[in-house]
């Protein structure tokens, strides 16, 4: 056995990891100028929660300069908590953008399903604008700037800010106007979805789902296993804070109990040792039920389950 003295220490002030920075600030005043000149900019993202101020980062700029948010194939979340929040169809509104930013995004559309204009300028952020493991990522990028995305829209802001005349203000306000209204019709359309808890045999997700919105807490952490249920998941659960779901999908069936231990174990003081589980399926024991508090899974929840991992 080797003694303390003869195994080397590696302390993280001497060995710490790399950095992630902002961009360019040739290519920010480029971007800057794009969305100044805008008059339908969108953006889309799809892990921007993990990213510490990302999230803020993301509302704060879409409030100032007018931008339609969208969650595209979401893996973790930003907060929704904004008129500017769209929901997780971008749809024609991809079509229709003149300035579009890809923010944290490996899949922002579906080429099968949504054509963007030739004429729209896209600008990529991420940490990873190459995608290299996706050797056929072959979606638009008139501009890239690698880095920390929270970073880089803080840059942006600051630009934008600075260049921003009376009259393009007076748009930006408009369009966040025009968005609030949509969203109030959008969450209209989710309640109606919700309305019927279903029938014997056969509940009705987006009812189950609203349910438990309303009894878990904003910091608590939802691991989403649904495939066609996801669309319950994120009509009718809201999420007020960054990072607090997690989709897996089809390929992660099964694996949302051990994340969800992970996460408590990781986070015991910021996640308030709460986590919860939504799921398609799982092949996990859930250590409590969140409509009975039972220490086991009871028959309460149908196929798109709903447990609540070591809540306390």
């Amino acid at each position: 056995m080797w003694s303390d003295q003869d195994i080397r220490s590696y302390p993280a002030e001497r060995f710490g990891n790399v950095a992630s920075s902002g961009a360019d600030p040739k290519l920010v005043e480029r971007l800057a100028d794009a969305l100044i000149n805008a008059k339908s900019p969108i953006l889309l993202t799809s892990y921007a929660g993990r990213t510490p101020g990302a999230s803020e980062a993301i509302l704060k700029l879409a409030e100032f300069a007018g931008i339609r948010v969208y969650e595209a194939n979401m893996v973790s979340n930003i907060s929704h908590d904004s008129p500017c929040f769209c929901g997780f169809q971008a749809g024609p509104a991809i079509g229709q953008a003149d300035v579009g930013l890809l923010v944290d995004v490996d899949v922002p559309w579906f080429p099968r399903d949504t054509r963007a204009s030739e004429a729209t300028f896209w600008a990529q952020i991420d940490l990873d604008v190459v995608k290299g493991g996706s050797p056929m990522w072959s979606f638009p990028s008139s501009l890239r700037l690698q880095g920390n995305s929270g970073r880089i829209l803080e840059q942006v802001l600051e630009v934008v800010k600075a260049k921003a005349t009376p009259a393009f203000q007076q748009a930006a306000a408009a369009r966040v106007a025009q968005f609030a209204a949509e969203n109030a019709k959008r969450l209209e359309r989710a309640a109606e979805l919700a309305a019927s808890p279903g029938k014997p045999g056969a509940i009705n997700a987006h009812y189950l789902c609203r349910e438990l919105g309303k009894r878990i807490a904003p910091e608590d952490v939802i691991f989403s296993e649904a495939t066609r249920n996801t669309p319950a998941v994120q009509q009718q659960i809201p999420r007020s804070v960054a990072g607090t779901v997690v989709r897996v999908g089809g390929g992660g069936l099964g694996s949302s109990g051990g994340m969800a231990l992970g996460t408590k174990l990781a986070l015991p003081s910021t996640w308030r040792s709460r986590s919860s589980v939504t799921a398609a399926s799982t092949s996990t024991s859930p250590t409590r039920c969140s409509q009975c508090r039972s220490n086991t899974s009871c028959r309460s929840s149908p196929s798109c389950s709903t447990m609540a991992a070591g809540r306390r």
